[in-house]
């Protein structure tokens, strides 16, 4: 009576292996890849300094308190000129200007208020220069035009690198080449031989000080404050094996 059933059940049961052995072996050949991670990393230093100096002036309108400026102007540049930053790397930016308010209490209402105190108009002086050494020591020395009463603010210099592009590509060829070191190095190891690249994927660029021990950050840093730096990039590689 259970003859049949168990003859069905038993076909049904070849079918089911076949197919299995059919379906794994399709996965094993659509993996049949290696994915690597390639590093490179490259020192350098920066061939370009951008400062930029602030100064500012309190005055009843805007007016007078542009005329003002375009005398500190004068003044800072002079300073600057005398420290030996040339005409062509001194850049004037426009002229800003907002209302400037004190806030009292007004005990009379129990409430805080603001009053006009005339505009503020500021400008600043960006210095450009590949002669890193003395615009770095002139940075260090602005202060002294507080004596002279010019208000003004000294940003931090940036270091920063013209052939960032050309480092780029450099980063990018040690990064493959390391990536395809290590794909023939797992190779090896399992008794395979590495064919052709199938896919590529840049991964992270970064600049970092030298000798930094920041980590990978999702969109990549870009080090301004260092002199010395370290760029660094990452590439995804997908390889065949044989």
């Amino acid at each position: 009576m259970n003859t049949i059933p168990s003859a069905i059940f038993a076909i049904a049961l070849v079918i089911m292996a076949l197919i299995g052995a059919h379906t794994v072996g399709t996965v094993v050949a659509k993996n049949d890849t290696i994915s690597v991670t390639g590093k490179a990393e490259h020192n350098f230093e920066a061939d370009l300094i951008q400062w930029r100096v602030i100064f500012q002036r309190l005055a009843p309108t805007t007016q007078e308190g542009y005329r003002q400026l375009k005398q500190d102007a004068r003044t800072v540049k002079a300073y600057l000129q005398s420290k030996g930053v040339k005409e062509e790397e001194m850049v004037l930016s426009s002229v800003e200007s907002y209302e400037n308010y004190s806030t009292v209490y007004n005990e009379a209402k129990g409430e805080t208020v603001q009053i006009p105190q005339g505009m503020r108009v500021s400008q600043a002086i960006i210095i450009k220069s590949t002669d890193i050494d003395r615009i770095a020591t002139v940075s260090r020395e602005v202060t002294d035009l507080l004596e002279q009463g010019i208000d003004l603010a000294s940003a931090n210099p940036e270091y920063l690198y013209t052939k960032l592009s050309d480092l780029k590509l450099k980063l990018i060829a040690d990064a493959t080449a390391d990536g395809y070191k290590r794909a023939v190095k797992i190779a090896d190891n399992s008794a395979a031989d590495v064919a052709r690249l199938r896919s590529a994927k840049l991964g992270v660029f970064q600049i970092t000080a030298e000798n930094s021990t920041d980590e990978y950050s999702g969109g990549g840093a870009f080090d301004t404050s260092s002199r010395r730096k370290t760029a660094s990039i990452t590439i995804k590689l997908d390889y065949g094996i044989d």
